[in-house]
């Protein structure tokens, strides 16, 4: 009897720890829409040409840049997922590389999008009223991080030093 207690002590243990995390294939969670780890791993793909960020810089823009390209509406410096398509076309062009539309991702595309839509507030003088606005969009946002990539900050996905850290899956850096 006391064996079968702490057995069913053990399993409502275990799965109350695993309705804390993120489910497997999850990289993170923002206002419980799931980034997939397939999402992060293809914009970790997208984004070499662009950048050797690691996995964690890239999931947090990807947390951050919906917040950043609502707030640009609010701004007055609306960005469009082709003003992102045209932003990393400028981008390719000054690398000397290829342009090809085609091969960007969704998340490369948002992140795109964020960055063009700081050069335009930059450029109109607003930079400051953006930054104020998706640093509060970002802070409400309820944000849940695989613990594998870190844990979450609003300027960042900080990364965790555990003894159990097994760490990322095969295809993410």
């Amino acid at each position: 009897m006391v064996l079968y207690r702490a057995l069913a002590a053990a399993v409502v243990a275990v799965l109350v720890l695993a309705g804390c995390a993120p489910r497997g294939g999850v990289a993170a969670y923002v206002d419980g829409e799931p980034i997939a780890e397939g999402a992060l791993a293809e914009t970790v793909r997208d984004i070499a040409p662009f950048s050797d960020a690691p996995a964690r810089t890239i999931l947090h823009a990807l947390i951050v840049s919906p917040a950043w390209i609502e707030a640009a509406g609010a701004t007055g410096v609306g960005v469009s997922e082709q003003d992102g398509r045209d932003f990393l076309d400028q981008l390719a062009r000054e690398a000397g590389n290829e342009v090809d539309q085609a091969s960007y991702g969704a998340g490369l595309v948002a992140i795109a999008q964020m960055q063009a839509a700081r050069e335009r507030a930059a450029a109109l003088g607003v930079a400051d009223a953006l930054t104020q606005a998706a640093d509060a969009l970002v802070r409400q946002s309820e944000v849940e991080v695989n613990p594998r990539y870190g844990e979450w900050a609003v300027r960042d996905v900080a990364p965790l030093l555990h003894p159990w850290f097994v760490g990322l899956p095969p295809g993410i850096r």
